[in-house]
């Protein structure tokens, strides 16, 4: 049993490093995702407050990009379903 436990001390530390910078860099990119959002909404209130932009003009521009955002992510989809 200590034979096993010691060959797997590398493995468990490689996989718990892989872990943490997996996470770091899922946080990071999700971090930026939501900072350019509130941007683009920060942009879009001053374009309804300086009467540039309708309300609705805004709202249909932040539709799209949710929807390439969305759209974006259909093929990573069916690759890890026809891999697995």
């Amino acid at each position: 049993m200590e034979l096993y436990e010691k060959k797997c001390e590398g493995p468990m530390a490689a996989g718990i490093k892989q872990g943490l910078v997996s996470g770091f860099g899922f946080g990071i990119s999700f971090s930026l995702l939501f900072c350019v959002y509130a941007a683009s909404f920060y942009a879009g209130a001053q374009l309804v407050g300086h009467g540039k932009a309708t309300f609705s003009d805004v709202f249909k521009a932040s539709l799209c990009s949710y929807r390439v955002n969305y759209i974006k992510t259909i093929p990573a989809f069916f690759y890890s379903v026809l891999t697995w």
